[in-house]
């Protein structure tokens, strides 16, 4: 969906505008087109009448089915944001902080909350990095080197953000252990050559081989 904003808009469109006005200046927004390729929240990608990249913004709907309390989730990014800040500032990471751009919560103009509620949905708005490509499979080796330096580098820039800092979104979300046992329960990894029907799906197989040798690295 991509809906230039000349003329009249429906109910719908006019209150995505309504909702973005409480985050950017309305007179300056040009398009609202929708972003499918997500899997949990509601993604607009809002473009600018000059049409320049940095002034661009995705807006997003939270699920709030997903996350029920959603200001925990935007106090989150916040940190993170902010604690990957100041770790660019170490000279360690100087000469590579560039190679990895995170988008940032921005404010809304209202109260300066970084999320407005409307309607019992929480909205959100986000700096939009580009211009770029957004691949939904990696297509090059060379493509997955690049996601391995940025990876690594973002693991090695929050390696020592305080935990307790943090708030607890979604009970047991990165808790492997916990999803490990849930598998075992319906799929008993100890006895894998033992049942009929994962013998006969060798894929299938080779991962559940794969859990059962590392299955003690879960709870480190």
């Amino acid at each position: 969906m991509i809906v230039k904003i000349t003329g009249d808009l429906d109910d719908y469109n006019q209150k995505l505008l309504s909702i973005a006005s409480k985050f950017s200046n309305p007179h300056l927004i040009y398009t609202i087109e929708q972003i499918h390729t997500g899997n949990i929240n509601l993604t607009y990608i809002l473009k600018t009448i000059d049409a320049k990249p940095e002034e661009f913004f995705i807006l997003q709907r939270l699920n709030k089915k997903v996350f029920p309390d959603s200001h925990l989730l935007i106090g989150n990014q916040l940190i993170l944001a902010k604690y990957i800040q100041s770790q660019s500032s170490s000279k360690n990471y100087s000469n590579n902080i560039n190679h990895l751009e995170l988008p940032l919560p921005l404010p809304n103009l209202i109260d300066g909350n970084y999320f407005y509620n409307i309607d019992g949905h929480s909205w959100r708005a986000l700096t939009f990095i580009g211009p770029g490509t957004t691949y939904d499979i990696v297509p090059t080796y060379s493509h997955a080197k690049e996601i391995g330096i940025s990876l690594s580098l973002f693991h090695s820039l929050v390696v020592a953000i305080p935990i307790q800092n943090l708030y607890y979104v979604i009970k047991d979300f990165h808790n492997t252990s916990n999803y490990l046992s849930i598998l075992e329960s319906i799929i008993p990894i100890a006895n894998l050559n033992n049942n009929k029907y994962i013998k006969t799906k060798p894929r299938i197989l080779r991962l559940l081989e794969l859990v059962k040798l590392n299955r003690d690295l879960a709870s480190r």
